[in-house]
């Protein structure tokens, strides 16, 4: 790849607002970059069935992934993998990656988020040894086995409802007494033969040397073992947005904060998708951003 690649716009992040983002800006008839540091389509590319995204009624994760990504570079978008490490303003935006460097006049900024961490004796040391964040990706792993899915939320219901079709038996933590994700996912789980539902329950430790055993929870005051395969971790997700502390505002939670128009404290970057402080944070509100700051990042350089 090339040194010193210059793009009216550049956006950091391959997922549905980034890559929305970029559709948008081609059109407008700016130059523009998709920069991804792992796998484009970001979270949707892992997720199972797609079932609340307008128009497509049910579609598996990594196909409206793969849609998405032909969209951008059929619109003409380049699609770089690489991973920033840093980035400058001056009269341009500089952009330093581990493959190369770029320069742009706007920026948008569509990282989305990262998955959050128990932080529970095991975890870290057992990650990739049948600690997973992915249920997509490594459920393969546990198939005929038990499994432990440990969140209540719709991430940690569909992650249930994804190992059920696999496993033996899938078990679901969640440290409250009913799940918060979506009723008719909440509904679904429930009603399947192989999932169990253990509430009012805290993740202790995660036991096992060289491979997951065993996890040791906290059931209403009293220890319980439970003996499994894998164990997939989905209690939700944190910003990934340190690299920005020092050129626009964010939130007391790390969120980047922004006006309705996706537009940040700086006047040349803007932010799309889950990484930016919002309410909703979903595949169809990612897409409406990054067609909102792809527009706004046009309009700032007509402007100047």
């Amino acid at each position: 790849m090339a040194i010193g690649k210059s793009f009216d716009i550049c956006i950091i992040g391959g997922g549905p607002a980034g890559l929305t983002a970029a559709i948008y800006a081609v059109r407008s008839g700016a130059s523009a970059a998709v920069i991804e540091k792992s796998a484009f389509g970001g979270q949707v590319a892992v997720s199972g069935e797609i079932e609340n995204f307008t128009g497509t009624e049910n579609i598996s994760g990594g196909e409206l992934a793969e849609r998405m990504c032909l969209h951008a570079e059929k619109s003409g978008a380049e699609l770089i993998s690489d991973r920033i490490v840093s980035v400058s303003c001056g009269d341009r935006i500089t952009l330093i990656g581990e493959n190369g460097e770029y320069s742009a006049s706007a920026l948008i900024i569509a990282v989305g988020v990262k998955r959050r961490q128990l932080g529970c004796e095991g975890e870290e040391r057992l990650t990739g040894k049948g600690v997973s964040y992915c249920a997509v990706c490594d459920g393969a792993f546990c198939r005929g086995k038990t499994a432990v899915v440990v969140g209540g939320g719709s991430a940690a219901l569909e992650d249930a409802l994804i190992l059920s079709r696999i496993c033996k038996q899938v078990y679901i933590v969640h440290r409250r007494d009913e799940f918060r994700g979506e009723r008719i996912l909440c509904d679904r789980a429930l009603s399947v033969g192989n999932i169990t539902a253990v509430m009012n329950a805290e993740m202790k430790s995660i036991v096992g040397e060289n491979k997951v055993e065993a996890v040791i929870l906290n059931e209403n005051g009293r220890e319980r073992r439970i003996e499994t395969s894998m164990v997939f971790i989905a209690i939700g997700y944190e910003p990934d947005n340190a690299m920005f502390s020092g050129l626009v505002e964010l939130d007391e939670r790390g969120f980047i904060l922004t006006d309705e128009d996706c537009c940040t404290s700086s006047h040349s970057i803007f932010a799309a998708g889950d990484c930016r402080s919002k309410q909703l944070r979903q595949i169809i509100s990612a897409c409406s951003d990054g067609a909102t700051a792809a527009q706004m990042a046009v309009k700032y350089i007509e402007e100047k």
